[in-house]
């Protein structure tokens, strides 16, 4: 049977001229579709200073990171007193009063065998309501990475918070009271967040939590993290927001991979039982964690669409009834426009899938009796296989492209010609996929149609069950390919007539609208940030989606590529000409992206080095972490060095560059035993052995801990014969029983923002003999006697994210 009816030849020249015009329209309208899904995540028009008091304004707010992003906010650091200095400042001028919380934190993420420890300064304001049913936060870290100055990570949050707190000033009084947490010592673990929850008065009262975050300068306020049964404090977010970006999709990886704790102050909220949204800017990584992060590269459209959320959430949340914001399940949700959200209940999920899967068996048994199992199935397995060999090809691609290229293999998040190579990369995917179907169209097209609807309802049933939030990527664009393949299989259609167009753009809509902006944001941010710290091409993972889309463009793709002979009219598949255009597209792309993929002063190349000293030999040496040397890291190695392995801290071993450098008079981290006290069990038996002592005695040790030269961050790392019963720091507590039994025999820890005079260590040891304690001290800069011989970096050049060129300082101790 065939597949459409031929196109009767009347005028071969027009008819075939009509065709053609078709198919391009079809081509622009998908176009146009891809256009319209992305806009869906584009940030609105910024706000002038002149903007009514009332409303938030990017070009009020930009003042404030200018005035933050002068120097790096890392703790400890002149930069992060002035950032304190500047906050406390701003809200005295608003009429507030702020409340700074100076405390000592100890903090281990889950899974970790260390702590994070810290003396955080917290900068707190709270903003009373009228007749409170609870407390909001709004929380920004105010800190920086130690070489970034900060403007979007996250400058961009702490003027969002200012600026909301400015406008919720000039407004009328909410029922709730609202608090401002400018956290502290985000980039070290969350410490900021984690002391306010843990330890503040104020933490009884918050019943919601909005977090804002940057991993990136650019892009939309992205809604990518939300705590569990969050059905009702979407419904809110939705109607508060004046342009939501929210896919439920989005949360997948911090769900699904909770150890990266990419919820980050948010997740410190939600572990205590705090429901929650977490927003971040997730455009442009490559201006993360480095010199790049500017308020001049701050995009002020990213700025607002952050302000407009904040303030729209503090206002409709502040009006609202706290008592209870926790639903039964979760909210399945995601935009279908710019300005237009959909939510409702994952308990939904089952039922549509149910109701999706009836309409698929309805349509595939349709004319004149039973699809074929056999040519159904077939279809599926082709489908399946021609999308895992073009993900696959695509991935080794990306690989080979990644490894002739050493623009490539320097640390940033993310390249610089991200985008452009990504879209080389989707489109040599879509070639392969066309190319496929090519080869395919002898299964004939409703076999390869059904063939990719049972692969997509197996999707649907997969995340419809197991992670149901998440299910929409799949139920909603099946339900339109079952409309389409219904259509195609009860009526006489006339293939590339302007109902055909018609149809066909309509059944693509769905998949592209829902598929595309996840693909972008926030999938390809986490791959490219994965991909900075993994040897794996993750880059190219993204176009799974794209090879998935293009199941659905199946009859898309026939339609395209079938050739019209003048002689009769007749169509007939041409097999080679799209994926050619394809191929040859994707070559010019992602040739200009390699072209142009190099280092200038708009793009500069990232490299590190350190200066690390070992107070116990008296050795230095200059280490550097880069994947290659260039003409500026080279100054410090002897030409052929080879990287290898080396502990950068006691136990941390890093593949890095090496070589002798010159030993400074630099002093050395110091310990200072308190007292020491001891403790044993009952030793009454005369039998008992020397293990059995140590067993039964505790030694009690107070130490102090100081960097003489003033480092900003002590890494401790204590090893004993026998258990760590207990710690203490400062008379902060590590929670050492939940530490795995084989690793409480040492303690390791970072200290972040050494106090002047130093830190109180106490420990409980079950044991007799020595123990040991390395103690190593990081300051950020070289040594300054070796820096007059060093040549500075060129305009060309910056810190990588790795931190401006520390020097550590390392001394063992036995006690």
């Amino acid at each position: 049977m065939k597949e459409a009816i031929p196109l009767k030849r009347t005028a071969g020249l027009p008819r075939v001229g009509a065709r053609t015009v078709r198919r391009l329209v079809l081509v622009v309208l998908l176009c146009l579709c891809s256009f319209v899904a992305l806009a869906q995540v584009s940030p609105p028009t910024p706000l002038p200073t002149t903007a009514p008091a009332t409303v938030f304004s990017a070009g009020r707010a930009i003042q404030h990171v200018e005035a933050l992003a002068q120097a790096p906010r890392s703790m400890g650091t002149p930069g992060h007193r002035a950032a304190q200095q500047y906050l406390v400042k701003e809200i005295e001028a608003l009429g507030l009063l702020p409340e700074v919380q100076a405390t000592t934190v100890v903090q281990r993420w889950p899974g970790a065998t260390q702590f994070s420890v810290g003396s955080v300064e917290n900068i707190l304001v709270r903003l009373p309501g009228t007749n409170s049913t609870g407390a909001i936060v709004l929380d920004g870290h105010y800190d920086s990475g130690s070489n970034s100055p900060g403007a979007a990570d996250c400058g961009s949050c702490v003027a969002t918070l200012l600026e909301t707190m400015r406008a919720l000033r000039a407004s009328a009084a909410l029922r709730n009271d609202v608090i401002f947490v400018f956290a502290d010592g985000e980039e070290n673990g969350d410490l900021g967040a984690y002391a306010f929850i843990t330890q503040h008065p104020w933490r009884k009262d918050v019943r919601l939590a909005i977090n804002f975050e940057a991993t990136g300068n650019r892009g939309p306020n992205l809604l990518y993290s939300t705590s569990p049964n969050n059905r009702r404090i979407i419904e809110g977010f939705l109607k508060a927001s004046p342009r939501p970006a929210a896919y439920a999709f989005a949360t997948v990886f911090d769900r699904w991979l909770p150890m990266t704790r990419i919820g980050c102050d948010l997740e410190e909220y939600m572990d205590h039982g705090v429901p929650g949204l977490g927003f971040a800017l997730t455009g442009n990584t490559t201006g993360y964690h480095n010199r790049l992060d500017s308020a001049a590269r701050l995009s002020r459209r990213s700025l607002q669409h952050q302000g407009n959320d904040a303030l729209a959430l503090a206002q409709y949340f502040g009006d609202q009834d706290l008592g209870d914001l926790e639903a039964s399940q979760d909210a399945v949700y995601f935009n279908i426009l710019p300005q237009v959200g959909v939510h409702y209940s994952t308990a939904w999920a089952m039922p549509l899938a149910v109701g999706v899967t009836l309409i698929f068996l309805v349509v595939v048994r349709l004319r004149r009796g039973r699809l074929a199992i056999r040519g159904m199935a077939i279809g599926a397995i082709a489908f399946l296989t021609a999308a895992i060999a073009a993900v696959l090809f695509t991935t080794l691609l990306w690989w080979v492209i990644k490894t002739l290229n050493p623009n490539l293999q320097v640390h940033l998040i993310g390249h610089y010609r991200t985008l452009q190579y990504f879209a080389g990369l989707s489109i040599f995917a879509v070639a392969l996929m066309v190319m496929a179907q090519g080869w395919l169209r002898r299964l004939g097209l409703r076999d390869r149609m059904a063939g990719v609807g049972l692969v997509w309802l197996g999707l649907m049933w997969l995340t419809s069950m197991l992670s149901p939030y998440i299910s929409y990527l799949f139920t909603w664009p099946l339900l339109f390919y079952c409309l389409l393949l219904g259509w195609y299989r009860s009526a006489r259609y006339r293939s590339g007539s302007w109902l055909h167009i018609s149809v066909l753009l309509l059944a693509a809509l769905p998949g592209m609208i829902l598929l595309l902006p996840v693909v972008v944001h926030p999938t390809l941010a986490f791959m490219v940030r994965l991909e900075a710290f993994m040897p794996v091409p993750l880059l190219a993972l993204p176009t799974i989606f794209v090879v998935l889309l293009m199941g659905l463009l199946v009859p898309h793709v026939d339609v395209l590529t079938d050739q019209v002979r003048f002689s009769t009219g007749e169509a007939t598949p041409s097999r080679g000409t799209l994926p050619s255009v394809l191929l040859i597209v994707s070559t010019i792309v992602l040739t200009l992206a390699t072209l142009t993929s190099g280092f200038d002063a708009e793009q500069p190349r990232p490299n590190s080095i350190a200066y690390a000293l070992d107070g116990d030999t008296g050795q230095a040496t200059w280490v550097s972490v880069d994947t290659h040397l260039d003409d500026w890291t080279a100054q410090f190695f002897p030409a052929q060095t080879e990287p290898r392995i080396y502990e950068l801290f006691p136990g941390v071993p890093v593949r890095a560059f090496t070589a002798p450098a010159p030993a400074q008079p630099l002093e050395t981290p110091s310990v200072t035993l308190l007292s020491q006290d001891m403790s044993s069990q009952d030793m009454s038996s005369q039998d008992m052995s020397s293990q059995d002592i140590d067993n039964s005695v505790t030694r009690i040790l107070r130490l102090r801990l100081t960097s003489p030269r003033g480092a900003a961050n002590l890494n401790v790392q204590f090893i004993a014969d026998g258990i760590v019963k207990s710690a203490t720091v400062n008379g902060a507590a590590m929670r050492l029983g939940e530490l795995p039994t084989a690793t409480r025999d040492q303690l390791i820890f970072d200290y972040f923002n050494v106090p002047k005079g130093g830190i109180e260590l106490t420990l409980r040891v079950q044991t007799t003999q020595l123990v040991r304690l390395a103690v190593t001290d990081t300051a950020y800069g070289l040594p300054q006697p070796l820096t007059a011989s060093i040549l500075p970096r060129s305009d060309e050049q910056m810190p990588s994210f790795w931190g401006l060129d520390p020097t550590y300082v390392k001394k063992t101790f036995r006690l």
